[in-house]
């Protein structure tokens, strides 16, 4: 049997990658920060009659060098999908990403792991950009951007170390990385944990967004993003390949028109001038979002297209039934 190592086991997408191997076949060993939190995967897993005699999960954090390599033992194949967790005030969360998969990658490369697939971000791919290019798999933020976040900044770094690294190992130790690149990620949740995107259908919907900004997003399904990882890891032909997840983008208010005529109440009733928006987000020192008010993102879903035999979902679709299942906890 197949057995892949998947990192971040309690996470959005990671807990998607899980439930999608067990139900190829694949033997699947999830790493968690605790063992306390190992009943949370169980038994999202459990709720579809998936036996978890084929999932094993250890405890390992990216913060730290001990248990990764007996993590990585006897396993064909490694979903690196982990994110750490940090403080912004006491962190550098580039420090972080970087030394994360510093580790996930030694540990791997002396394990014997035929290839791993990388989780990486459109934010990696545009950065703070204002450009009206469409944006693909062959751009590159630019990280010495003065303008862009750390958030971005750390997303930038960590696939480039997973690159250079690569790159730079010995014939022995040789190992093929894809990398997927989701744009916002919405979808069903598995557990409490909706990830970051979700959030913002959240507060969409739970009354907290008091007015509407007028920005472009992309968006795709965390079903099709774990299903990436997967056939990623199956193909040789995305050996050395980065894809954008992208089904389309979406301004805010096209969102919300639909959330409104699928019946909920609380959502956002006006538009922020564009031009407040810009201000404040300048003003907290901001630039990231402020150069793209008002400005349509135009990305390439081509490659994804091309790669994948299946269509990605519809946005708008997943958005709905993520609203939905959100709807319990307004």
């Amino acid at each position: 049997m197949i057995r892949v190592l998947v990192t971040g086991a309690t996470g959005f997408i990671g807990l998607h990658c899980i439930k999608q191997l067990l139900e190829r076949g694949y033997f699947v060993r999830g790493t968690i920060r605790s063992k306390i939190r190992e009943p949370e995967v169980t038994q999202a897993i459990e709720k579809y009659n998936l036996d978890i005699k084929n999932l094993e999960l250890v405890e390992t954090d990216l913060l730290r060098d001990d248990g990764w390599l007996e993590a990585m033992q006897g396993c064909d194949y490694v979903l690196h999908v982990a994110s750490p967790n940090y403080n912004p005030e006491k962190e550098d969360i580039v420090k972080i990403a970087v030394d994360g998969t510093k580790r996930v990658l030694w540990a791997a490369s002396q394990s014997n792991v035929k290839k791993i697939v990388m989780t990486s971000s459109l934010a990696a791919v545009t950065g703070c950009s204002d450009s009206e290019k469409k944006f693909d798999e062959t751009d590159w933020a630019n990280i010495n951007d003065k303008r862009i976040d750390q958030y971005t900044k750390s997303k930038i770094a960590a696939e480039l170390t997973a690159w250079n690294f690569i790159d730079e190992l010995s014939e022995k130790n040789r190992m093929n990385l894809s990398v997927i690149i989701p744009s916002a990620v919405s979808g069903p949740t598995l557990t409490d944990d909706i990830g970051t995107s979700n959030q913002f259908i959240l507060k969409l919907i739970n009354g907290t967004t008091k007015g509407i900004v007028n920005l472009n997003i992309g968006w795709t399904d965390v079903r099709d993003v774990a299903r990436a990882h997967i056939e990623a890891l199956e193909m040789d032909c995305m050996n050395g390949e980065r894809v954008i997840l992208c089904e389309r983008t979406l301004w805010v208010k096209e969102i919300v028109d639909l959330l409104r005529k699928k019946g909920f109440q609380n959502l956002p009733r006006f538009s922020w001038p564009n031009f407040i928006i810009k201000f404040l987000l300048t003003n907290k020192g901001s630039f990231v979002d402020s150069r793209m008010v008002g400005k349509k993102r135009f990305i390439s879903n081509t490659k994804a297209k091309n790669l994948f035999k299946w269509k990605q979902m519809n946005a708008l679709d997943s958005i709905n039934e993520t609203a939905k299942q959100l709807k319990d906890r307004i």
